[in-house]
């Protein structure tokens, strides 16, 4: 067993909607990679994945827990034990996740496992209101709208402090990963900065598929 403070952490942020399960599920295709959560837990993992996430959901509820409380969670996260022979774990949390209370902070996972690199993927805001309603974590259109800007308003800031400080981050368009002509070199550099083989790329090409759309309500692709 090896715990998450010997492994490199892959975080993916993204506001709700915007694909981050998708990329929990691609990179789980990767030989020593890990996921563990949110809503995706690779094989043999469960017991970690479920773990992980009762503890960013103690540590990013509202109200926050006390600076040394922080901590010691911290400390918790980084003893989750993962199966050798994995080197990385990915993790994500929606913004914001189970339900619109629950805030992930990035400046948190810079202090879990042994390095810590950022992707964060991006979808049109019609698309992740639209994700909401279709999965029903909201029932209508106002609290959808509100969910989604309550996500993009913390992801936001959060980013923009990560850039001014300097930290590694990788951004991927939602859009250009289901579009056939685009996903090619979108997933290049998925795989350059997750030092993925080359040929890791055809099996993820299989895997995507354009999602289901709300009929009633107005789409637009080009």
């Amino acid at each position: 067993m090896r715990p998450i403070k010997e492994c490199s952490l892959f975080f993916i942020a993204g506001v709700e909607g915007s694909g981050t399960t998708l990329l929990l599920k691609l990179l789980d295709e990767i030989e020593d990679f890990a996921c563990l959560g949110g809503n995706f837990i690779s094989n043999n993992h469960l017991k970690a994945g479920e773990e992980l996430n009762r503890l960013t959901t103690a540590l990013w509820a509202s109200p926050q827990p006390s600076t040394q409380e922080q901590s010691d969670i911290i400390s918790d996260i980084n003893a989750v034990c993962v199966e050798d022979p994995v080197n990385s774990v990915v993790y994500k949390r929606s913004y914001p996740f189970s339900g619109s209370n629950l805030i992930p902070d990035l400046a948190d996972t810079q202090k879990m496992g042994r390095q810590t690199k950022i992707i964060l993927i991006r979808c049109h805001f019609f698309d992740n209101v639209n994700s909401i309603l279709r999965r029903d974590f909201e029932k209508n259109m106002d609290d959808a709208l509100s969910r989604i800007i309550l996500g993009y308003r913390n992801l936001y800031k959060q980013i923009n402090t990560l850039i001014s400080s300097g930290h590694q981050l990788l951004i991927l368009d939602y859009h250009r990963l289901i579009d056939s002509d685009s996903r090619q070199s979108e997933l290049t550099l998925l795989a350059k900065y997750v030092d993925a083989p080359p040929h890791i790329i055809d099996t993820w090409i299989s895997m995507i598929s354009p999602p289901n759309q709300i009929p009633d309500l107005v789409q637009r692709n080009d």
